[in-house]
């Protein structure tokens, strides 16, 4: 067998496997796309989170800084009433 054969087919052989790991194999190009694609949707929920963070951080600013702001908090979310008040809750 002529030995420039021999040496393309292994050239052939060595590619072939090659190609098919990068598809199939443990590091393949599907699951990079497959990390990056959670590397994606993590940084969101970090910069989410974050933006979330600020929101609640100016929210316990105004409240620690403003009585009449916490009573009103008060007042909208948890229904405190006053001494002589009654709470009346009507259906839509």
């Amino acid at each position: 067998m002529d030995p420039l054969i021999l040496a393309r087919a292994l050239i052939i052989y060595f590619l072939l496997v090659t190609l098919n790991g990068m598809i199939q194999g443990k590091q393949s190009i599907k699951g990079f796309f497959a990390l990056k694609e959670s590397h994606d949707l993590l940084f969101k929920t970090v910069e989410d989170l974050k933006n979330e963070n600020e929101t609640l951080e100016t929210e316990i600013t105004r409240i620690t800084e403003s009585a009449d702001y916490a009573n009103k908090v008060l007042r909208d979310k948890f229904h405190l009433v006053e001494e002589n008040e009654e709470l009346i809750f009507f259906d839509d």
